[in-house]
């Protein structure tokens, strides 16, 4: 039992055991504040990821306003040309009514080819 003492003793006065009670405190202490940090960190990520989202998709809105109103016009110019179409195509008829009522002897001008009409 004596032996026991002495090296309690010494493990006492060598600093050894207050080394490792240190350690044991220290590790623990370090412990705690990764574990405060981990919040801390996530937040941060979340904020980079929210302003990188912010900064990727105000060009891309840019984008989809300016192809929006390029397509309104597209729409707008093409009921424009369709109306004009269905008025040409109205006109080019009653005039092959005309030709066929007022000069039957004589046939009208055929088609282009790439028309492609069938009659």
């Amino acid at each position: 039992m004596s032996s026991l003492l002495e090296w309690a003793g010494v493990a006492a006065g060598s600093g050894v055991l207050g080394s490792l009670i240190t350690k044991v405190f220290d590790w623990k202490l370090k412990t705690k504040e990764a574990s405060a940090a981990i919040p801390r960190l996530d937040a941060e990520a979340a904020q980079i990821v929210a302003n990188t989202a912010v900064s990727l998709m105000a060009p891309l809105q840019h984008q989809v306003a300016e192809l929006q109103s390029r397509v309104e016009a597209l729409e707008t110019e093409y009921e424009a040309s369709q109306s004009r179409l269905g008025l040409a195509l109205k006109h080019i008829r009653s005039l092959y009514s005309w030709i066929y009522t007022h000069a039957p002897d004589h046939t009208p001008p055929a088609p282009p080819k790439e028309l492609e009409l069938n009659y």
